[in-house]
């Protein structure tokens, strides 16, 4: 059996067998995945959102990844190194920068509920 799956049929029975269609990747931290993605799939969209005006627009796996790094440098910038960050806001595009902003290297995120009384 070769990457991907073996279909045979048994007794009538069809029987599929494999690991599926390709290897998973071992990652080390969500730094990787975010570079990764960005070398891999590159403009490639990786968000679709709606803009001020309601026309849907998006960001590739580029502009995340650099977006990731631009915001992680100014909060380096500001002396956050090592700080809890409390987040709270709604799901959203900015709301993603700023966690993977903060969790690849800054600090930890405390994410809370933006229900909270």
């Amino acid at each position: 059996m070769k990457k991907g799956i073996e279909i045979s049929n048994i007794d009538g029975k069809r029987i599929i067998k494999g690991i599926g269609y390709y290897e998973p990747e071992n990652v080390r931290d969500i730094r990787e995945i975010i570079k990764g993605s960005a070398k891999k799939f590159g403009d490639n969209s990786a968000f679709k959102f709606k803009d001020k005006s309601g026309n849907i627009t998006g960001k590739t796996f580029t502009e995340l990844d650099k977006d990731v790094d631009c915001l992680g440098t100014a909060l380096l910038s500001m002396g956050m190194k090592g700080s809890r960050i409390a987040m709270i806001g709604e799901n959203r595009y900015e709301w993603g920068v700023s966690y993977f902003s903060v969790i690849n290297g800054v600090g930890v995120a405390v994410p809370l509920d933006k229900h909270l009384p």
